[in-house]
């Protein structure tokens, strides 16, 4: 069963799956210098690309999280802990790539100004980010206070 965890941790074994995670903490993502980019292009880091390649990973990850919240069950207790820690490291992937995208479209809206679309994009990061933290807690059996 622990080798099931394995393909949570594949994203961190090349330099596709820990750059946006190094890139962010780092610092480097922050640099007031760094290029905004728009429009569709897949080529090159942009802001259509970094949302794409969030929920991209979203829907690569989930499931593999899935199976591994449900066979967590089956399993003692210290290896629960360790299925749910893996799990929950797994997370930091899109939740990095979903930060660079929300510090970037700011950076666009002060310089260009706000329009809907770009509002659009905030709320967007920041409903992604409360789902996130929902689909985190659903993870870790934490249910909230009703």
């Amino acid at each position: 069963m622990a080798g099931l965890s394995l393909p949570l941790l594949w994203l961190f074994h090349c330099d596709g799956g820990y750059g946006p995670v190094v890139f962010l903490f780092t610092g480097r993502a922050f640099a007031t210098g760094r290029p905004i980019i728009t429009g569709g292009a897949l080529d090159q880091l942009s802001l259509h690309k970094e949302f794409f390649i969030f929920c991209y990973s979203l829907v690569v990850l989930c499931p593999f999280l899935l199976v591994v919240r449900w066979l967590k069950r089956h399993c003692p207790g210290t290896l629960q802990i360790f299925f749910l820690g893996t799990s929950l490291i797994t997370l930091i992937y899109p939740l990095s790539i979903l930060t660079i995208f929300t510090w970037d479209v700011a950076r666009y809206i002060g310089r260009m100004g706000f329009t809907t679309e770009r509002l659009t994009g905030i709320v967007a990061a920041l409903v992604a980010y409360f789902m996130l933290a929902l689909f985190a807690m659903w993870l870790a059996e934490i249910k909230p206070r009703t």
